[in-house]
Order: C-alpha cells, then sequence, then structure tokens
C-alpha cells in the first residue's frame, strides 16, 4: 500500500499514526504521480515521473508511490529499468515550496519526507546489488537533485 498514511517508518511516527491533516499539492493532481510499465521485452520495464506542472519535483505521496513502484518492479521480473519523467523536465528535486510550507506550520511531514527520501535513495542505489536490475535514466529537459 503505498498511501501516505501507510508509512510505518516515519521519524516522529506523526505521519504513521494519522492521516494527513490538509491536502498536499500532489493529492489534488490527477492519476498517479509515478507510472510502472512492465510489459516490456526482455524484462525491459518503463517508469515515468508524471507532475509535469512541478517539473516531476518530489513529494512526499510522490516519494511513498516511488518505493511501492520499486517493489512492483521486482516483482514482475524485470531486468532493465528506463526512467524518465513526463513533460520539460526529468526531475528538478524535492518539492522544496511542500517542505518549507510543513515546516513553517510546524508539521512533522517535512521530516517524514526525508527519512522517506533517504530510504528510497537507499533502494534505488542498492537496486542492482540487490535485484540484478540496471537502471537507465533518461535526462531530458530539466534535472536537478536536493
Amino acid at each position: 500500500d503505498a498511501s501516505p498514511s501507510s508509512s510505518s517508518s516515519s521519524c516522529f511516527g506523526a505521519a504513521a499514526s494519522r492521516p494527513f491533516a490538509r491536502a498536499l499539492a500532489t493529492q489534488a493532481e490527477e492519476g498517479p504521480l509515478v507510472q510502472l510499465d512492465t510489459a516490456g521485452a526482455g524484462g525491459v520495464a518503463r517508469m515515468t515521473l508524471r507532475r509535469p506542472s512541478k517539473l516531476n519535483s518530489l513529494s512526499l505521496p510522490m516519494i511513498l508511490e516511488l518505493k511501492q513502484r520499486y517493489a512492483d518492479l521486482v516483482k514482475a521480473g524485470s531486468r532493465c529499468l528506463l526512467l524518465g519523467g513526463e513533460g520539460r523536465a526529468f526531475c528538478a528535486g524535492g518539492d522544496v515550496a511542500e517542505v518549507r510550507e510543513g515546516i513553517l506550520e510546524n508539521d512533522p511531514r517535512p521530516a517524514d519526507f526525508f527519512y522517506e527520501e533517504y530510504a528510497l535513495d537507499y533502494q534505488i542505489a542498492t537496486l542492482r546489488a540487490r535485484e540484478g536490475i540496471v537502471q537507465v535514466a533518461l535526462w531530458d529537459g530539466i534535472v536537478m537533485g536536493g
């Protein structure tokens, strides 16, 4: 389950023990934030970041969805992943505006954001060693980190 309220490993435990008190910007967007197609020939899968209005910047719901899609990738038996972004950016990094807003509202979710993001970073960085899946990032347009 990739829903934000299902996260059981948050820094402060607050996001795991209560539903989101306010709607995040990404919850208002249509459809999944990450699309995974595992039907490619030869075990090749394609994952697309789908938040083009925000240059595919990462939000907490998107990070949780990415973690689930990577788990789905392993279950599908994929051997290679092509990762790209919808629109004019691959990924503009973390959604700094959403994190800032949470900090100003004294919301614990910015800490959850960073905890979950670093867990995802580790999952991605060790994918080949753990599962033998090779990743190719298709950088087209804006690419930023952090």
